[in-house]
């Protein structure tokens, strides 16, 4: 038991917007009672995690300790995954439709796993903004397209979005991949870093 991890349970909701999730996954077992929802088609739909992101990602926040204490994940919170990707790129139809779910079944945090070159006024950026006026906290990955300034992708540009970046703990410094601002209208990026190169 960890005060911490327990924290979070029957707290809210998390929603994860990525490749989907292997729900087999040790770490998942017992199931889960989550949302796993496959946004990419209606004809023959398929929530698994076929690029192996969404798995690791979902891990991270709620994984169990079947693997050992030291890989359990930060939080005992439910995490629903919506996969948004086809063949391991991203649908950004899916995407808008991903925030638009999420909202609908009472995630209060949107963990949003992308990075499309599209500006902060694009569609992608704009479902962001409307989750959180509808009362969620968007995180987006920056992007790695960096170092040059102005190479934050959207979602992670939008006005009401944490843009996310990550700091190397290794060398103590800002991995030369991450995506920077400022976003077009000069808001700086990212928001925060967390840490990377660490297990």
């Amino acid at each position: 038991s960890d005060a911490y991890f327990n924290l979070a349970q029957n707290s809210g909701f998390v929603g994860d917007l990525d490749t989907g999730v292997r729900a087999t996954h040790t770490m998942f077992n017992p199931p889960h009672p989550w949302f796993r929802e496959d946004l990419t088609t209606t004809t023959n739909p398929n929530p698994d995690d076929l690029c192996n992101h969404g798995t690791s990602v979902i891990g991270i926040l709620n994984g169990n300790s079947n693997s050992g204490a030291s890989l359990r994940g930060v939080s005992g919170i439910t995490v629903d995954s919506f996969k948004v990707y086809t063949n391991c790129g991203l649908n950004v139809s899916a995407a808008i439709q991903g925030f638009q779910r999420a909202v609908a079944v009472g995630d209060r945090v949107i963990v949003a796993e992308m990075q499309d070159a599209e500006p902060e006024t694009s569609g992608l950026s704009q479902a962001a903004d409307a989750a959180f006026d509808a009362g969620a906290v968007v995180v987006a990955a920056n992007g790695n397209f960096g170092p040059g300034a102005g190479t934050v992708r959207a979602p992670a540009n939008a006005e009401k979005v944490l843009g996310i970046g990550a700091m190397d703990l290794a060398s103590q410094t800002t991995p030369s991949y991450q995506g920077l601002g400022p976003a077009a209208d000069g808001r700086i990026k990212p928001d925060l870093q967390a840490p990377t190169n660490v297990e």
